[in-house]
């Protein structure tokens, strides 16, 4: 019997638990007002997240991404990744997550 399929299933959990556990410590880093290394953790998690295919992860990452670049001031980089997550969100019909990041496009615009 091949183990393959087991061994890829191992492989895209712990590679999902790592991407969840880098967000997670971006946002903590927002928090304490680090957005630089929050910013550092959020493009790792977005890189595990685009390879192992967690649309939804990585949604989430260029949501908060852009909420780190809006933090310091990167208003077009911020614009970006909203847009970035917007159409990843809709793409899942996810109406509420696409109102919040037409939201957060608008606050950036004001």
């Amino acid at each position: 019997m091949n183990d393959y399929p087991l061994d890829i299933s191992h492989k895209i959990g712990t590679c999902n638990f790592e991407a969840r556990y880098l967000n997670n410590l971006s946002y903590a880093y927002n928090s304490l007002e680090e957005s630089r290394r929050a910013i550092n953790y959020l493009q790792q998690s977005l890189e595990i997240q685009q390879e192992i295919g967690d649309k939804r992860g990585e949604s989430d990452s260029w949501f908060n991404l852009g909420n780190s670049r809006k933090n310091l001031q990167q208003k077009s980089e911020a614009k970006t990744a909203y847009e970035n997550a917007r159409k990843l969100y809709q793409a899942m019909k996810l109406d509420q997550k696409v109102e919040k990041c037409d939201e957060a496009i608008q606050n950036l615009e004001n």
